[in-house]
């Protein structure tokens, strides 16, 4: 058996929401080591346990793989890889940025003035937005049924 102290870890699809499976991959020479057919944490710990000279796991979020790597060896080290690291940043970063951002932003022309007030009207999020249409939807049906009253 090779030694394999830098390993990553993660699951893949044989059919799309049906079949899953777990790739172990050498980071050293960049090549997969071996798949299982299953993604069961048990199954995971036993790889593992086979693996004693492992002292490396990059993995995803997973919380099956966590426990696998815990059972399997105390010694390991987990680290973040770095599609996941990177997907997780672009996620928080886009959601800190639609949150700040008004949904229906238009830039002020050159003799308005921005005011708190017209910045306030804007709706931060999609459901407020829709509640905000639905309201001035029934408004303006309101306001032209009360010109022919």
């Amino acid at each position: 058996m090779k030694p394999l102290p830098f390993v990553g870890i993660d699951d893949f699809a044989f059919k799309k929401r049906m079949t899953y499976g777990t790739i172990f991959i050498d980071l050293i020479r960049k090549k997969p080591i071996d798949l299982l057919e299953t993604r069961k944490q048990e199954e995971v710990t036993e790889w593992l346990k086979s693996h004693s000279n492992i002292a490396l796991i990059t993995r995803d979020g997973s919380k099956s793989y966590a426990k696998a790597i815990t059972e399997a060896s105390s010694s390991i080290v987990r680290v973040g890889d770095c599609w996941h690291i990177l997907h997780q940043l672009f996620e928080a970063v886009k959601n800190s940025i639609s949150n700040m951002v008004p949904l229906k932003w238009k830039a002020p022309n050159s003799e308005q003035q921005v005011s708190e007030k017209v910045v306030r009207t804007f709706p931060a999020r999609k459901n407020e937005a829709r509640r905000i249409r639905k309201r001035e939807k029934e408004m303006g049906k309101d306001s032209t049924c009360s010109s022919f009253a």
